[in-house]
């Protein structure tokens, strides 16, 4: 006979834990841009796997997710990746 699984602590506790789940995943996705070479589309397909995340774990959360993750690694990836336009030397 198999063992019950343990029960969660906390509705509360599963929420923070999530938070930091995301915050770590977004901190390395925000490295990845920082400190590597990959293309856009691999940015791309870590943050679809921090968006599967949030639809499994917190699926009421995904418009959250929607309006801050996105635009900020395209923020982050365009300030610092994206090709500059040099100035006109005067």
């Amino acid at each position: 006979m198999a063992l019950p699984r343990p029960a969660r602590h906390t509705v509360g506790m599963d929420k923070e834990r999530l938070d930091k789940e995301l915050a770590r995943a977004s901190d390395r996705i925000v490295n990845l841009i920082l400190h590597s070479d990959l293309e856009w589309i691999d940015i791309e397909i870590e943050a679809d796997k921090m968006r599967q995340r949030v639809l499994a774990e917190a699926p009421e959360k995904i418009s959250t997710f929607e309006r801050i993750y996105p635009a900020r690694f395209q923020r982050i990836w365009r300030q610092w990746r994206a090709p500059r336009v040099r100035e006109t030397e005067f």
